[in-house]
This record gives structure tokens, C-alpha cells and sequence, in this order.
């Protein structure tokens, strides 16, 4: 990236990859402290380092796998840490510094630009400041609208203050595509399974969180102003969105429609509405309102496709994105017809961009299947779990879902810790391979090698 090489020039050796990713892990140590402390937990006892550790890590990561309840373990100090570890993760921690630093009239300097180019997915160092202020000011807008429409069930419900408390963490944690819930027993949504009101409120949060922020932007903005336009990226992205929710709407309402343990004792709209829902919470929030262990097999594998794609870029999600899937498609398709080219809207993807949707989907599906069979052969002494499961459980940590079969809470603490390294890699995304394979650019020569004589197919 020719940015970060010219701050490497000017005595900047750290890069924005490099210093995102601190803060996430600050992030998790500070979390994991404070949940250990007898103040957090309603035993009144220090909490075990390794449940700390991982609860903290999916706070953070937004995912939402946990290994005890929020609501039966942690007290109100308990879940506010949570909460706030999930709203700076959801943010990311860059954000969050740089309005404090605005606001006490601290400079912004080159790096820092550069840090918040990596956490918005943009190559633009103008407007960025601006565009921070306003992620946040949409941010807690939506949370707060989403709190304010779900306290009209969870008031009557839990009372005012509880019920206050219950829409907030919900809505915050729906936004961010987090999936903790505070509904006590693990249960999730499920006792609100043939109540729309919550599960379509909750399901447009998670959508608006997926989106990623300067698709929200160019969203308001089209609406402001006539005859405007949305930009390529957020086209597609709607597209996209819209697509798989469809999709997977159909899937679920088929292949779960005659089974009396999910949707087979619902009602045709109840039936509908958690089929949408379904279709929504993989990619990554993570809330159920069935029970994911109880969902037919290929049910269960459709969930894992959608939880590998995931949000879209520069969003609170996780997953390999959609827009990364969508590039993929197309290269596969090019690549099959014998085309030199890929298009999309009839418009040249730059072929950087193709290779880096085959790298990223091509790391992402090793690093699940690899994690999957070590977890699994780790567990198989001690406990009598499916593969299946296993594999859902890590592509649900990769894709930073939250969604589980079952199983987290039995899983040895070697498997926890592992699980909780492949939830920090599947949040920071991109940047975890920009890490991986970071080599300082000494200026491109334009030199054509020779053609590799090689068959494959």
C-alpha cells in the first residue's frame, strides 16, 4: 500500500494492520481482567481465567459464542463490561479513540489516517475525520432507535428499568452483530420465536450493522438528494444482501418446514418470518430462534455457506464478505467460460482484486477445516461430538456468528483457547493475511515473466 510505505519512510515501522490489531488485543486483556474480578460474576468469586478470556474474546470479536450464560453468571457490572467490549469491538477501538481525540483537540496525525483507512476499508485520506464523527453519530442513532422500538415489548415485559436495560444491550448487541443475549438459559430469541415485532426488529438491526458503514452513507444520502446515485460498492452490496436473504429464506422455509423441532408446529407467517430470520442472523449476528442443533442437515450446511460469506466489507460482521464472494463467483464463471476478463455492471474488476477474493476464500476455508479436525480430534477422548458440529462451531467462531449446536460450554479449555484465536482472526479479516504476508515495497519493475507451462482441470 504506497500510504503505509511512505510513513514507513518517514520513521513509522508499526503498520495500521499491525496497531488495529493491538488494540483489539488490549481490548481483550482489559475485558478479560475485569470479568475475572468477584464484581462481575454473581457467584461473588474470581471467575475462571480460561471463561473470561473466552467471553471476552466473542465480546470483542462480536460473535456471541459463549461457554456460561450472560444473564445467569454475570451481574449487571458483568454485562456492562460485555456490552461495552462489544460496542468498541464493533466499532473498533481506532474509531472510538479518534473522536475522543477530536473532542480534546488532540492532532490527527499521518498514521492515524492511515489506521482509519484499514478500519473503513477506504483508499481515500480526505474526509476521514468527518466520516469518523458520523459513524459514530449513526451508530448510537440506530442503536438508540432500535432500543427505543424494543422497550416497547421488553418494558410491559421485564419492567421499566430491567426492560430499559434488556432493549439497550439488545439492540446494541443486534447492531453490532454480537449475538449475546440476556434471556437467560441460552435460549436466545427462541421465546419469541411467534412474536415478529422482536425477531423483524432485531433482524433490520443486524442488517443495518452488516451493511458497513459508508453503505448506510450512500443510503441516506440517495434519499436526501434527487436524482443522486448509489455508488458501485453499495449497489452491489444491497444487491448482494438482499440476494441471500431471499435465498436463504426459501431454503430454511423449505427444508425446515416439516420439522416438528423448528418451524414444523408454526404457523404459516410464523413460519415465514423465521425462515427470514434465519437467513439473516448467520451472516453474523448470531441470535436463534430455533435451535441450531435441532435443524435438519442441509439446513445446518446452508447455514455454514452463509456464515462463511458474512457481512459486507467496513461493517460491525464478520465472514469472508459478501462482495468477496461476489467477485469470486465472477472469476469462477470467467475462468470456466475461458474469458480474459471479469466484469461486474459491465465494468473491468481490476484482476488484484480477483486474487485477493480467491486468497482470502482459500484461507479462510483452510483455516476452518484444519482448526476443525484438531478441535475435533482434541475433543473426541472426552466428548462424543459430531464433526458436523465441531465444523459449525468453528466456522461460527471464523465468521465471528455466534450461532452453536450445543456444544461450547463442554469444550476442553486447549479447545477454547484455540477457538478464541480463530474468532480474532475471523474479526480482523483482511488484515490478519495483510500481517501474514507483510514485505516492505521497493517499487514495482514492470517485468513480464515467461508463461508457466503447467495443466490443471
Amino acid at each position: 500500500m504506497k500510504n503505509e510505505v511512505a510513513i514507513q519512510k518517514k520513521g513509522f515501522s508499526l503498520p495500521p494492520a499491525f496497531l488495529i490489531s493491538m488494540t483489539f488485543v488490549a481490548l481483550i486483556a482489559i475485558g478479560t481482567a475485569l470479568l475475572m474480578l468477584p464484581i462481575s460474576n454473581k457467584s461473588g468469586e474470581f471467575f475462571p481465567f480460561i471463561d473470561a478470556f473466552f467471553t471476552a474474546t466473542s465480546a470483542v470479536c462480536v460473535t456471541g459464542l459463549a461457554v456460561v450464560d450472560t444473564m445467569t453468571n454475570f451481574t449487571f457490572f458483568g454485562q456492562v463490561v460485555i456490552l461495552s467490549l462489544i460496542q468498541c469491538g464493533g466499532l473498533g477501538l481506532m474509531t472510538i479513540a479518534t473522536l475522543m481525540f477530536i473532542y480534546i483537540g488532540k492532532k490527527i496525525t499521518l498514521k492515524d489516517r492511515l489506521v482509519l483507512l484499514e478500519v473503513y476499508s477506504d483508499d481515500k485520506l480526505t474526509g476521514l475525520i468527518t466520516m469518523t464523527k458520523n459513524v459514530i453519530k449513526m451508530t448510537f442513532c440506530i442503536e438508540l432507535i432500535g432500543a427505543s422500538i424494543l422497550s416497547l415489548r421488553f418494558i410491559p415485559e421485564y419492567g421499566y428499568m430491567q426492560g430499559t436495560w434488556m432493549s439497550v444491550f439488545h439492540s446494541i448487541s443486534a447492531f453490532c452483530n454480537a449475538g449475546f443475549d440476556l434471556f437467560g438459559g441460552g435460549t436466545s430469541l427462541l421465546p419469541y420465536q411467534s412474536e415478529p415485532f422482536v425477531i423483524l426488529t432485531i433482524g433490520v438491526i443486524i442488517i443495518l450493522g452488516g451493511l458497513g458503514f459508508s453503505v448506510i452513507f450512500d443510503i441516506f444520502n440517495v434519499a436526501r438528494k434527487k436524482n443522486a446515485r448509489l455508488q458501485t460498492h453499495s449497489y452491489w452490496v444491497i444487491v448482494m444482501t438482499g440476494s441471500l436473504i431471499l435465498i436463504g429464506s426459501v431454503v430454511f422455509f423449505l427444508f425446515e418446514s416439516g420439522n416438528s423441532k423448528t418451524f414444523g408446529e408454526m404457523s404459516l407467517i410464523d413460519k415465514i418470518i423465521n425462515s427470514i430470520f434465519q437467513s439473516i442472523t448467520p451472516r453474523t449476528a448470531g441470535f436463534a430462534t430455533v435451535n441450531q442443533g435441532d435443524m435438519d442437515t442441509a439446513s445446518q450446511n446452508f447455514t455454514n455457506i452463509l456464515m462463511i460469506i458474512g457481512a459486507s466489507p467496513a461493517s460491525t460482521g464478520g465472514g469472508i464478505k459478501t462482495t468477496t464472494f461476489l467477485i469470486l463467483m465472477l472469476t469462477f464463471f470467467v475462468g470456466a467460460k475461458g474469458q480474459d476478463e471479469v466484469l461486474l455492471g459491465g465494468k473491468r474488476v481490476n484482476p488484484k482484486l480477483c486474487y485477493k477474493a480467491v486468497s482470502i476464500v482459500g484461507f479462510a476455508l483452510m483455516l476452518m477445516f484444519f482448526v476443525s479436525m484438531i478441535v475435533y480430534t482434541i475433543e473426541k477422548p472426552q466428548n462424543n461430538f459430531e464433526y458436523s458440529d465441531v465444523l459449525f462451531e468453528i466456522i461460527s467462531a471464523f465468521g465471528t456468528v455466534g450461532l452453536s449446536t450445543g456444544i461450547t460450554p463442554a469444550l476442553s479449555n486447549l479447545s477454547l483457547i484455540i477457538i478464541s484465536m480463530v474468532m480474532f482472526i475471523g474479526r480482523l479479516g483482511t488484515l490478519f493475511l495483510s500481517l501474514m504476508f507483510l514485505t516492505r515495497s521497493k517499487g514495482h519493475l514492470n517485468i513480464q515473466h515467461a508463461d508457466a507451462k503447467i495443466i490443471i482441470g
